[in-house]
């Protein structure tokens, strides 16, 4: 975990350097903004425990990616041509899907409990309201098309925290038959969940300078720096987002 804290100061640290050494512009404040789709993977150990209980027991793979929301505002500070400081506030779905099996004890009518090998589909959904920090800077380029680059720490609150486990049950019955039976259940797993995640941010904003205000296309990847597992598993966000966006001075 710290070397992943070292990373992201080291690198901002290098910006900042840089863009202290830039000269300086009018001071301008700018608003914005921004929506698209987060592409989330979980990364560490496994996440299929978190909706294991009594009766069930699960293992497998949740490492596949998931399909998300992003989107929501954004203040930029311009401090030099090249430098400025950029807070987010953002409403941002992450989450896993994999592959999962098991064993579940299962109750039939004549009151017998029969072990269900189970084979399914796990989906995580883990939604955050979350503050990036970034320091923006940007690369000389043409008038009306330019090239920013976005790093920095990020602060997410967890809101949401739910699995959905699909598949089949099959059991072996006394006859020497099989029953199949098929279950498709929401599970909420918020007491498995660390409420706060504190993440690294490292991306890039091609801006297209309008009349009135300037059109962003944002890509970044975020990685989680602190582990969002309440007990002692190591279990990391890693997202890649893609954005579309705008803003506009509150000054001119």
């Amino acid at each position: 975990m710290m070397t992943r804290i070292t990373c992201v100061l080291l690198i901002t640290a290098v910006f900042v350097t840089l863009a202290a050494n830039v000269s300086p512009a009018q001071p301008k404040w700018f608003g914005g903004l921004k929506a698209g789709v987060n592409v989330a993977q979980f990364r560490g150990d496994a996440v299929a425990p978190w909706v294991a209980r009594p009766d069930l027991y699960l293992a497998g793979s949740v490492g596949n990616s998931l399909a998300g929301f992003v989107g929501g505002a954004f203040v930029r500070r311009q401090f030099t041509d090249r430098f400025a400081l950029q807070l987010e506030g953002l409403y941002s779905q992450k989450g896993g899907d994999g592959t999962v099996y098991g064993i579940w004890e299962i109750e039939y009518p004549s009151n017998v409990v029969y072990n269900a090998d189970i084979n399914g589909q796990l989906s995580v959904r883990l939604d955050y309201v979350e503050f990036p920090l970034l320091a923006a800077f940007t690369l000389p380029s043409s008038d009306r098309v330019g090239l920013t680059v976005l790093l920095g720490p990020s602060v997410g609150y967890n809101t949401r925290a739910e699995a959905r486990l699909e598949g089949e049950a099959r059991v072996r019955l006394p006859d020497g038959s099989d029953r199949v039976d098929t279950f498709d259940e929401r599970i909420p797993i918020h007491g498995k969940i660390n409420r706060w995640e504190v993440a690294g941010v490292i991306g890039a904003a091609l801006e297209f300078e309008m009349s009135q205000s300037t059109v962003l296309l944002d890509v970044r990847y975020t990685f989680g720096v602190t582990s969002i597992d309440k007990g002692n598993k190591d279990v990391y966000n890693h997202v890649l987002s893609i954005t579309i966006g705008f803003m506009a001075p509150f000054q001119k």
